[in-house]
């Protein structure tokens, strides 16, 4: 290796951190035997010093610039084809850096968790060597941990700087370097480096380059801006205090917690110092990376974000697949706007099988991901289900299918191959004589039952809820499904359960997805129980009979005899209001013991008569106690909160006082806290003083008002669509 090429590679290991010494620097992106996007503009980019001329010279091509203020110089190509011709790049700024055996092909982005870091030395499939001079690898590493037993110390702090997290260059493979690649990335690039051959100009072969961010156990949240996450409610909950908000799940909040010990943040713009802290990675990575043209993204990623099972963690399961679709979708949106590319492929793997009791909501976050694919142009789902483990290991070591299954992907919709990549997916379902009837797209040839037995994995329930095994059989791209249980049933699920071993699939091999044809927010399988808590609008003060008035009561009229609801008024009461505590009076401990599918939460009003006692920090943390209370009930309820509460109205005695505002917005930090749901109680009422005789009692005809907004809400959640 030359000086200069040491001294680059040196260089991209710290980023712009060593401009000063190293002079001209290509960005961490750009080493020797690295892959440049073929048919695009070809940006390059780096530092130098501030005011510094840059030239750099590539493949026929010269283009000049200068550094900005900052000592950021960036030139761009034209587009190239392809080239398994390896070429030199010069770049001549305050000195001269020579990048050598570069090949002009397909580049992928990898990233994820450890599923996409698994090496293929932990997998149990053996390397290709035929493709081996096709493919270029660049594993960009974490250099500090997440051990359950580390505990940061400052020379960690340090390095986990996003100039200095990320380590590793480009390289050719062999049977050594190949060892301590990405799996699935690899077995991705090998089969796309396996079909694509001949497809070059004049029938040459095309180069494969994968670039790797990926980082065991880290969440989604991570690979997303700051800045987009600042912009969201509940995601910047997260990113403000990873340590404390619930929605990162039991396992990142925990281990960020445990490795972050005493250590104090300081700037609230910043991402925390850790690798599964919101924004942490992307702050490590994107501006290495970006603007490099790269032709899509490969992404295996969920573990973490679906484990929500423990004390204080618990989820329900709607509420889990609501939220992570959002966080999805606002990872590859916001991916999109950041590499220029409003169509960049997103291609995902889904969630195999697995049986573990820290993995129950997995059918939800499968749930989760195909509605991110289905709604989100050129976003596909590899499902993989039966690549996963019969048992609790997390890792399966089957990893080349899964390789294969998102090249057949990438092969059909970028490439123009004419092959089966997308599995069966339900699409409409219609009941006759105690049948349900299921018709499915991309059933390719014929649906099949790959066992050849009885079809596993199908219940089937009626208007109740109570769901049953089922029998299922296939009629060419459709299964009918009945069970002599339910005569008159109204919906079905297949594959629901975190473990399902599925022998549904089409002809051509390709796994049929999970899904339900109902979308209840929660089915228990006989009446469900509402609890409504709260304070004195709750309890029904001010009404002639509050046991028939008051809102919870008008509630249970409107949903009718499949929902029972109850209310858990206490007036005067409030979350941090220190004589007055809720989560201290008989009716908390009777709402607990109810154990609710639903909870409806009207508190935080009465905080205002402490104002000044306590501080936001306070209202959030018991506010999550009450919350984690009701969440880690067996039920796992649906829990919404009143945000903003209902108004106050002139005559009251905190009307118009501005902390009445700052008090919902402290309640809003909190709700995102906690990742529960929110239903807008002051939008629907504040039109209405006649209700409020009292100026913040509501009348009948307030409580009747106040129960309807309430029944739209809970509609409006059962009438989401169920996939697709």
């Amino acid at each position: 290796m030359n000086p200069l090429t040491l001294s680059l590679l040196l260089a991209t290991v710290v980023g712009t951190s060593l401009t000063a010494v190293a002079e001209t620097l290509p960005a961490r992106a750009f080493t020797d035997h690295m892959v440049l996007q073929q048919g695009q503009p070809l940006p390059v980019f780096g530092t130098d010093h501030a005011g510094q001329a840059v030239k750099v010279s590539f493949a026929g091509q010269t283009q000049s610039t200068s550094t900005d203020k900052d000592g950021r110089w960036r030139v761009e190509f034209a587009p190239l084809p392809a080239s398994t011709v390896a070429r030199e790049m010069i770049i001549q700024g305050s000195s001269s850096v020579t990048l050598t055996d570069i090949l002009v092909g397909e580049v992928w982005l990898a990233a994820g968790q450890s599923n996409m870091d698994w090496k293929v030395r932990q997998c149990s499939n053996t390397p290709h060597p035929d493709n081996f001079p096709l493919i270029r690898m660049a594993n960009w590493t974490g250099t500090v941990g997440a051990g359950a037993s580390d505990t940061y110390e400052a020379e960690d702090l340090d390095q986990l700087s996003p100039d200095t997290f990320y380590q590793g260059s480009w390289t050719t493979l062999d049977a050594s370097p190949v060892a301590d690649q990405s799996a699935v990335a690899y077995f991705f690039a090998n089969a796309l480096a396996r079909e694509l051959r001949g497809r070059g100009p004049e029938s040459t072969d095309i180069p494969i380059g994968i670039i790797d961010i990926s980082y065991g156990g880290t969440t989604t949240e991570a690979f997303i801006k700051p800045e987009v996450l600042q912009a969201n409610p509940y995601l910047a909950a997260a990113f403000t205090n990873p340590r404390e908000a619930r929605t990162l799940g039991q396992w990142a909040t925990s281990r960020i917690r445990r490795n972050l010990g005493s250590y104090t943040h300081r700037d609230p713009a910043l991402p925390h110092p850790h690798p599964f802290a919101p924004g942490f990675l992307h702050a490590s990575a994107m501006p290495h990376l970006q603007p490099l043209r790269i032709r899509g993204v490969i992404w295996y990623q969920g573990e973490s974000n679906a484990e929500f099972s423990s004390d204080g963690f618990m989820w329900n399961g709607q509420r889990l697949a609501d939220y992570q679709h959002q966080v999805m979708a606002t990872l590859v949106n916001s991916w999109r706007d950041e590499f220029h590319h409003p169509d960049l492929p997103f291609y995902m793997v889904e969630l195999p099988r697995i049986s573990a009791p820290n993995r129950i909501l997995w059918p939800w976050y499968r749930n989760a991901q195909q509605r991110t694919a289905d709604e989100i142009d050129h976003v596909e789902l590899a499902v993989v289900t039966e690549f996963g483990s019969a048992g609790s290991n997390v890792h399966p070591g089957n990893k080349e299918p899964v390789g294969e299954r998102l090249a057949r992907i990438a092969l059909a919709e970028l490439y123009r191959e004419r092959v089966a990549h997308r599995s069966p997916v339900f699409v409409e379902h219609k009941t006759t004589k105690g049948k349900i009837h299921l018709r499915f797209d991309h059933s390719g040839g014929g649906l099949v039952d790959r066992d050849g037995g009885e079809l596993r994995n199908f219940e089937i329930a009626g208007a109740n809820g109570k769901f049953v095994p089922a029998t299922a059989t296939i009629a060419g791209t459709s299964v009918t499904v009945s069970s002599p249980d339910v005569p008159e049933p109204v919906a079905v699920r297949h594959a629901w359960t975190m473990d399902a071993d599925v022998d549904l699939a089409s002809k051509e091999g390709l796994t049929a997805r999970s899904f339900r044809t109902d979308a209840w927010l929660t089915a228990p399988g006989r009446r469900i129980r509402v609890a409504c808590i709260g304070d004195s609008i709750t309890y029904g003060a001010g009404l002639a009979d509050p046991a028939t008035e008051a809102y919870p009561a008008r509630l249970a009229g409107i949903l009718g005899e499949a929902h029972e609801v109850r209310g858990f008024g206490k007036s005067g009461f409030g979350i941090h209001r220190p004589e007055k505590k809720y989560d201290r009076t008989r009716e908390y401990l009777d709402a607990l013991s109810y154990a609710p599918d639903i909870v409806i939460c009207n508190l935080g009003i009465n905080d205002i008569t402490q104002w000044g006692t306590y501080q936001k920090e306070d209202m959030i943390r018991e506010y999550r106690k009450l919350i984690d209370a009701f969440a880690s009930l067996p039920t796992r309820p649906y829990i919404i909160q009143w945000s903003p509460l209902a108004p106050l109205f002139p005559g009251q005695r905190f009307h118009a006082d501005p902390n009445v505002d700052t008090l919902n917005e402290w309640l809003s930090a909190a709700v995102a806290h906690t990742g529960v749901d929110t239903i807008d109680m002051f939008t629907p009422l504040k039109d209405h003083p006649k209700w409020f005789p009292d100026h913040i009692h509501p009348n009948a005809e307030g409580s009747e008002a106040i129960a309807r907004a309430v029944a739209l809400k809970l509609k409006q959640l059962d009438d989401v669509p169920a996939d697709p």
